[in-house]
């Protein structure tokens, strides 16, 4: 579609890219969406476009998130960000439960997961499945991602 109608107003571009992110994403096509999200992001940059990029599905505010971790497009994703408070305080997408948080707080401090049962008297397999929970609350893929994504969220300290 893009491709065909190049003359399309940048605003509608804009507006079809980030449904086809959206599409991409929910396919489990994780990298071609956040790559769609990002051209929808550097074409709308030149423009004062804001809600085109979150409004109509919680998923274009996930990628919005994951962008934010993109050199190419985190300035934009930012002043996004800071142009619609109620994304940036409505972390929904991303609440963790209080034993979610215990969880990730031993993550943080280097603790391995048969300690962190030990020190939460919780079993292997329920730290294995709260961390599963964490990665997908937080969007990320390995601990050290939740760690970091819990310090920007001001889940866990610095």
């Amino acid at each position: 579609l893009l491709r065909s109608h190049s003359t399309l107003r940048p605003w509608f571009r804009v507006k079809v890219l980030t449904a086809r992110a959206v599409a991409l994403d929910a396919m489990g096509k994780r990298m071609e969406a956040e790559q769609a999200y990002a051209d929808a992001l550097m074409l709308g940059a030149k423009g004062s476009f804001v809600r085109v990029y979150i409004d109509g599905a919680s998923k274009r505010v996930q990628l919005l998130r994951r962008a934010r971790r993109r050199a190419d497009v985190r300035e934009h994703a930012e002043r996004i960000f800071q142009s619609v408070p109620e994304i940036a305080v409505d972390e929904t997408d991303s609440a963790l439960t209080s034993r979610q948080v215990q969880v990730l707080r031993e993550v943080g401090r280097g603790i391995s997961n048969a300690e962190i049962g030990k020190r939460l008297a919780i079993s292997l397999p329920t730290v294995k499945s709260h961390l599963q929970n964490i990665f997908a609350r937080l969007n990320v893929k390995s601990r050290t991602e939740a760690v970091i994504e819990g310090q920007r969220l001001g889940v866990i300290e610095n």
